[in-house]
């Protein structure tokens, strides 16, 4: 706002007047001279401005293979969930398909796998534009694969498993230059070390593998460095002799962060004389201690499965006494969260998928069959959702994925007269509906390949016109729709994100 002041001066002249008496023409003394009132012009000072505050979106991509047409073939595409900013990225195999797969983000490139017809099955590293896709490293010389797996990235490097065909499967570390992808160590040296389940905890990259003193494999440990990879936990002490000594192993999976530690799902067999598989949940602390949590009590394997963390809770999927239940690891202790029990019992609930503070699954009991059900964490708070397929045959579930604060999933309203369709969710019945079939043909729409990205479900969908291409949904019928028709017509493309993982 500008200020303007001015300055006046005024100036009171004092004027003698003199009255003569008689009649002459008298002279009194001269008016004192006047001078005009000095004027200062207003300071004026220019308003300060400052630039209005924009926030840039950061607007989030994924790779995906597709086949655009028979002469480009399966290969690179990128994608924002907007037709605009889907495009095709590079021809990576001139002479067919390069199949990219096993796409992994690190920093503000992607790895992935890709055939170019000559290299094999190699590792690639892409920044989204055809100029800066390449071929990282032919980590297993000429036309051999050496099929990178296990991808995850760390700090700015990626860390994964591979073969040169020397040592077998092991442990390498990329920075995206080929003189910068090296293997971190042979860890069973002349034969694979079966490297799997990679998983990012407390700064470092732990993952099962096996070394010549276990039969099986067992939980490492590594911050990407030779001295700095080793072995974390034995998680089964059982050292029977094999025949030459070695330990027998616990074979970990499902390696799943949870709070100070790490949760997994392991063997702990008993001695050799009796090598009875006792698969149950383990936890793993800093200090290298492991502790067995035993659902089933004595030999008997509760075979915990879908480790699923909603803030302080690890809930998870095992049998016990009754049958197949879910069950909570909450404040150090375990809690059965259902109680499916009879014919119910024998049918495991499946799919269990975090939205917000719920955790839907599907479960199977007699009266609706297969269908959705939600719980609030508390034992009795297991309900059915919603009877989708009324009757006892179930809907068909499958698919189950959270997306801005909603469950959208895959049913069938009637398996007997209806294809798959995409369903949205609240966790209430009246919540619980159709979002679209796709087709209006009846046709099977053939959805598979989901992905969230941006608060959208993307996936493929063939909606019998434009065939499989790459669809979007919010949740709406308004706003499910075909992103782009990559193959033009009713040809396929097939879209297909295989792995896509965001660190």
């Amino acid at each position: 706002m500008l200020k303007k002041s001015l300055l006046s001066q005024a100036l009171l002249s004092a004027t003698l007047i003199l009255t003569g008496c008689g009649g002459g023409s008298g002279g009194g003394p001269t008016p004192p001279e006047t001078t005009p009132p000095a004027t200062t012009p207003p300071v004026t000072t220019p308003p300060v401005t400052t630039p209005p505050v924009t926030t840039v979106p950061v607007i989030e991509q994924a790779l995906f293979a597709a086949n655009s047409d028979i002469n480009t073939g399966t290969e690179l595409w990128i994608t924002d969930g907007t037709e605009a900013g889907t495009k095709f990225v590079k021809d990576i195999n001139a002479s067919g398909n390069s199949n990219p797969f096993n796409f992994t983000k690190v920093g503000s490139k992607w790895f992935f796998n890709a055939d170019n017809g000559i290299n094999g099955i190699e590792l690639w590293v892409t920044d989204g534009t055809e100029s800066g896709t390449s071929m990282v490293k032919d980590i297993r010389s000429g036309g051999s694969d050496s099929y990178p797996d296990n991808l995850i990235a760390y700090n700015d490097k990626l860390i994964f498993s591979a073969t040169d065909g020397l040592g077998d499967t092991e442990l390498w570390i990329s920075d995206g230059t080929e003189a910068g992808t090296n293997l971190v160590k042979d860890i069973h040296p002349n034969t694979s070390s079966r490297i799997g389940n990679t998983v990012l905890f407390n700064d470092e990259v732990y993952f099962t593998a096996k070394d010549e003193n276990y039969a099986r494999q067992e939980l490492w440990r590594t911050d990407g460095t030779e001295a700095g990879t080793r072995l974390a936990a034995q998680i089964n002490p059982n050292p029977s002799n094999l025949g030459d000594g070695s330990f027998i192993g616990s074979t970990p999976g499902l390696l799943t962060p949870f709070g100070n530690a790490l949760f997994m799902v392991a063997d702990n067999t008993f001695s050799q004389p009796d090598p009875t598989i006792e698969l149950e949940l383990f936890s793993y602390i800093l200090d290298g201690s492991t502790h067995k949590y035993d659902v089933l009590a004595g030999k008997a394997s509760s075979k915990p499965n879908e480790l699923t963390v909603i803030d302080d809770s690890l809930y998870f999927v095992a049998k016990d006494n009754s049958g197949y239940n879910i069950w909570a690891h909450r404040g150090g202790q375990l809690h059965p969260m259902t109680s499916f029990t009879g014919a119910s019992a024998g049918s495991a609930p499946k799919f269990l998928t975090a939205v917000g503070d719920k955790l839907y699954f599907v479960a199977n009991e007699p009266i609706q069959g297969s269908e959705l059900w939600v719980t609030d964490g508390t034992p009795s708070g297991a309900r059915p959702v919603k009877d989708i397929n009324a009757g006892n045959l179930g809907s068909a579930i499958r698919d189950l994925h959270s997306v801005d604060g909603k469950l959208l999933f895959v049913a069938r309203g009637n398996i007997h007269t209806e294809e798959d369709a995409l369903w949205v969710s609240d966790g209430t019945e009246a919540g619980t509906v159709e979002v679209s079939k796709i087709t209006a043909t009846g046709s099977n729409p053939l959805l598979e390949q989901f992905m969230v990205l941006n608060d959208k479900l993307l996936f493929s969908a063939d909606d019998s016109v434009h065939g499989a291409e790459l669809w979007s949904s919010d949740g709406t019928s308004a706003n499910t729709s075909l992103v782009k028709d990559i193959n033009p017509d009713a040809l396929d493309s097939y879209p297909a994100f295989i792995e896509v993982q965001h660190h």
